[in-house]
């Protein structure tokens, strides 16, 4: 089945073409390729995975008989749900880019989209590192040339991200060199998947702990989170979207499509200690939001605190908290490009991020501020939002595992209103103390309406993504809980 394979070739052909033509027709190659994969994935949805959410689709085409290593791709419910997230989410990203960025800039971010989608469909051990590698060059890229990010920022973000790789690289070695197919070593998903879990019960805490580092730091996980505030806030905005709306989800799919399946007896003894780390890292960046003054520097915090209630759903390994981290990874991945489109604007149009150095903005622009706050409700999983769902499916799983920690993560909830509602009120309410001759582009306010729309309507009708994350759920639960 030639469709797997297809995804990839999109972003990749997107890429290709965009570096090569003259600039002229970035503007429409961008467009017209954005265009594409969202109908091309609505249509392999509507056909294979509507009626059925146990659909599978495969490629494999051997690549080095030596090392075993297979070009091996997998469309199923799980990989599924992370493409479309990043579809939406890039094709969002893409058409915010302002038009006289440099085509080397939208090809880039094409090629990341082609890496992220590389990591979602890769059946192969090797071949999912390749990828995980290769979204990590563009974005360094971008970070390098088009940014104000200091030495400093983008060197801390590359150790980590390296330290992290290599560590993920340690772990897959060793599995593979514990694999036996036909009295060879092989990188195959379902042979490391057996070879892993014929290991020893230190070896397999030695294999979660060396391949969870790596997912921690793209997280990112307290205490592993340093290089992020700084890396969010000094990129360009589609840099700090592709990282926060797409790139930390690679962590999400890592803990549950690799990691999960693979040690699933060393989940019970390292669950605990996981789930004080995202307890600590919520409540700590929920802490540091509310004091935040800068309001795309609010955005990363409130960002990491977020993803730590997703690892709480992940790591209750209960399915409707697994159920509700993958949704939430969706709709995280929304209202975070939506924020920071909003933060975009505030900045470009208004002239300041600072919150204290705005005001009044609903006065002069009533309609940006309607969806301004609808964003801002589904970020604090109000009631009709795509947020609630997640959380409430997150908790309720929490809740089974330990009702104290699920009162602890829901803490975030209260803080969370508190300093998205505050930055709210200073931004847009009060006197005016913002420009009030600003002017803002309607391509944004289309973007943002689409943002806005894409939360209600998963709110109201979360059935299409729920359904995919219940059946990659269901299916992890039995992995790691025999019988059920």
């Amino acid at each position: 089945m030639m469709i797997p394979l297809l995804l990839l070739c999109i972003p990749l052909a997107s890429a290709i073409v965009i570096w090569s033509f003259p600039a002229a027709f970035t503007g429409i190659f961008s467009k017209l390729f954005a265009g594409t994969q969202i109908i091309s994935l609505l249509v392999i949805y509507v056909l294979h995975f509507y009626a059925s959410t146990t659909t599978e689709l495969q490629y494999d085409m051997m690549w080095f008989n030596a090392m075993g290593l297979h070009v091996s791709l997998i469309l199923s419910p799980l990989s599924m749900l992370f493409i479309i997230l990043t579809s939406l989410v890039g094709s969002i990203i893409v058409l915010s880019i302002p038009a006289t960025t440099s085509k080397h800039v939208y090809a880039l971010v094409f090629f990341m989209l082609f890496a992220l989608q590389g990591v979602f469909l890769a059946q192969d051990g090797l071949l999912f590192y390749i990828f995980w590698e290769l979204a990590l060059l563009p974005i360094y890229f971008i970070g390098l040339v088009w940014s104000d990010a200091t030495r400093a920022t983008l060197l801390k973000f590359f150790v980590y991200t390296v330290l992290g790789s290599l560590s993920m690289l340690l772990g897959l070695i060793y599995v593979y060199l514990h694999t036996d197919v036909a009295g060879a070593h092989a990188w195959n998903y379902n042979a490391m998947i057996q070879a892993a879990q014929a290991l020893q019960p230190q070896q397999q805490y030695f294999v979660f702990w060396s391949i969870f580092l790596a997912f921690a730091i793209k997280l990112p996980l307290f205490p592993f989170h340093s290089w992020q505030p700084a890396t969010y806030v000094e990129m360009p905005y589609y840099g700090t979207m592709l990282l926060s709306g797409i790139m930390l989800k690679m962590g999400v799919f890592g803990i549950i499509h690799w990691l999960f399946a693979m040690v699933p007896a060393a989940i019970p003894s390292v669950q605990q200690p996981v789930l004080i780390l995202a307890l600590i890292g919520i409540l700590y960046a929920s802490i540091i939001a509310i004091q935040q003054r800068d309001y795309k520097r609010l955005i990363a915090y409130a960002s990491m605190a977020h993803v730590g209630v997703i690892v709480c759903g992940l790591f209750s390994a209960h399915v409707q908290g697994i159920q509700g981290a993958l949704f939430q990874s969706v709709s995280h991945g929304l209202t975070v490009v939506g924020l920071l489109l909003v933060c975009d604007i505030l900045e470009h149009r208004f002239g300041s991020q600072t919150i204290s150095n705005l005001g009044g903005i609903r006065n002069t622009h009533p309609w940006f501020a309607v969806l301004f706050l609808c964003i801002t409700m589904g970020a604090v999983a109000l009631p009709l939002t795509s947020s609630f769902i997640g959380e409430f499916l997150i908790f309720n799983g929490l809740f089974s595992y330990s009702p104290l920690i699920m009162g602890l993560a829901g803490i975030s909830v209260i803080l969370g209103a508190v300093y998205m509602l505050r930055s709210y009120q200073g931004i847009m309410l009060g006197q005016h103390t913002a420009n009030t001759t600003a002017t803002i582009p309607k391509a944004h306010y289309i973007l943002l309406t689409v943002v806005m729309a894409l939360i209600i309507l998963l709110g109201l009708f979360p059935k299409p993504i729920n359904d995919l994350a219940a059946s990659a759920a269901t299916t992890l639960v039995h992995t790691l809980k025999p019988g059920i």
